[in-house]
């Protein structure tokens, strides 16, 4: 059986999702309006955060916040991590209303052990646990435990707050929904900001404002990412050449992906390329390579958090 959990609790605005998978090559995604929670278990990764790199290995933590554009790449084989997924709107009630709490939460070396990030392990290997072995009380631990969790982002990490970013009436509501799905489906052409006006009926000088404020981040930002989910796609599973990745996936030119590309993943295309060789292929932008529940590296490492102090013997 896969170790991959969906558990909510409607009343209280909590949704979360866990599961253990095995690292592969890039998938530049993002996530509106959930938190992701990262756990290398074994091996050793980079996570590719808002154009930043963080490598991470055993035993790190890593907390990606809402909206923000990441990815994750295998740098040692039968990498595996843990990922608690959860709503952002569980917070809400917590913050200053429209707006919500944006953490810097990332382990290295010198930190990984430190007692924030030890109970940030132990609370999600409770999760895990409790979803793996469904007793009676696996609900009630799962929530208690998530509840901690949140407790532990704020005491140990000092959240700062940030606009939270939404339409504001039904008229933008479809406006925006009518844009989004235009850029997804001409990403691989040129779109320009009329292009926007004449779908959204808001004029050009507006339009490019309207879309920062109802998404969070300017239209050729969006459009970029977009791009790169499908670009990744192509340098993963075709023979096409670089030149050809480029125009099909809406960038003018090679000396233009290049750029891109590197400005995000600091490296470029032909480098990543020869990475990937060596690391297992995923078919499909959203698709993982799960963990079994019997998996003895995932048995090991649960019960190793859950003694708390799970530091290295010495």
């Amino acid at each position: 059986m896969k170790a991959d959990y969906e558990l909510s609790w409607p009343g209280e605005e909590l949704e979360l999702t866990v599961y253990a998978h095995e690292l592969a090559r890039y998938s530049f995604h993002w996530h509106e309006a959930e938190y992701e929670i990262d756990i290398i278990l074994r091996g050793k990764a980079e996570f590719c955060c808002e154009g930043n790199i963080y490598t991470l290995e055993a035993d790190d933590v890593i907390v990606i916040n809402c909206g923000d554009g990441h990815g994750s790449f295998t740098l040692e084989p039968n990498t595996i991590s843990v990922v608690l997924r959860f709503s952002a709107a569980v917070l809400q009630k917590h913050v200053t209303p429209g707006s919500r709490y944006q953490f810097h939460c990332i382990s290295n070396e010198e930190t990984r052990y430190q007692p924030g990030f030890c109970r940030i392990r132990y609370f999600i290997a409770q999760i895990l646990e409790a979803s793996m072995h469904k007793h009676a009380y696996s609900r009630l631990t799962a929530k208690a435990s998530m509840e901690l969790i949140l407790s532990t982002l704020y005491c140990f990490f000092s959240p700062s707050e940030v606009p939270i970013i939404q339409p504001k009436d039904k008229f933008r509501q479809k406006s925006i929904r009518n844009i989004i799905k235009y850029i997804d489906r001409h990403y691989s052409q040129k779109i320009t900001l009329e292009d926007l006006a004449r779908i959204s009926k808001y004029n050009k000088t507006y339009v490019s404002t309207f879309f920062k404020l109802n998404v969070g981040m300017n239209f050729y930002e969006y459009l970029t990412r977009v791009r790169f989910m499908k670009a990744l796609g192509d340098l993963d599973d075709t023979n096409k050449n670089l030149t050809e990745i480029a125009i099909d996936n809406g960038f003018p030119d090679l000396k233009s992906f290049n750029y891109r590309f590197r400005d995000v993943f600091h490296m470029f295309p032909s480098e990543y390329r020869l990475l990937a060789a060596d690391v297992p292929l995923r078919v499909g932008v959203m698709q993982r390579r799960y963990c079994d529940t019997e998996n003895q590296i995932l048995q090991t490492k649960l019960a190793k958090y859950l003694w708390l102090d799970d530091r290295p013997s010495t």
